[in-house]
């Protein structure tokens, strides 16, 4: 299961609210634990979690080709490799929205390769 957090949008109050899609998807109000604020996601929020969601699913399951598959950059005329698994296991994945005429920086909790218990599995693959 794959797991939210964004910092809560009352003022004053520095707790950071989480939740996994399946809660964010059901009738379940989403709480805050600091202050006890409800947030209830309209139907087009719902949509681009689950659309987080299914995205970091399928990075998931690409794992396999990742480890050779990089991202090239061209610096100065030397180009730079980043391997796509160092980009997703270094870098939050964070999604820009805006609930209640606020904005809120939804950020997934898990990296495409980790697993239950947090850790990061990588398969790189041999050269």
């Amino acid at each position: 299961m794959i797991k939210f957090e964004f910092d809560c949008l009352t003022e004053g109050c520095d707790s950071e609210v989480r939740f996994s899609q399946e809660g964010a998807l059901g009738d379940k109000e989403i709480v805050c634990p600091g202050c006890g604020r409800t947030y209830s996601l309209p139907p087009e929020l719902r949509e681009k979690v689950r659309l987080l969601d299914g995205l970091i699913r399928d990075l998931r399951r690409a794992r396999p080709i990742l480890g050779r598959t990089s991202v090239v950059i061209d610096l100065e005329g030397h180009q730079v490799k980043i391997p796509y698994y160092l980009l997703l296991t270094r870098l939050t994945s964070e999604l820009a929205l805006d609930l209640e005429g606020e904005d809120l920086k939804l950020r997934c909790l898990a990296t495409p390769f980790s697993g239950e218990n947090g850790a990061v599995e990588l398969d790189i693959g041999k050269k």
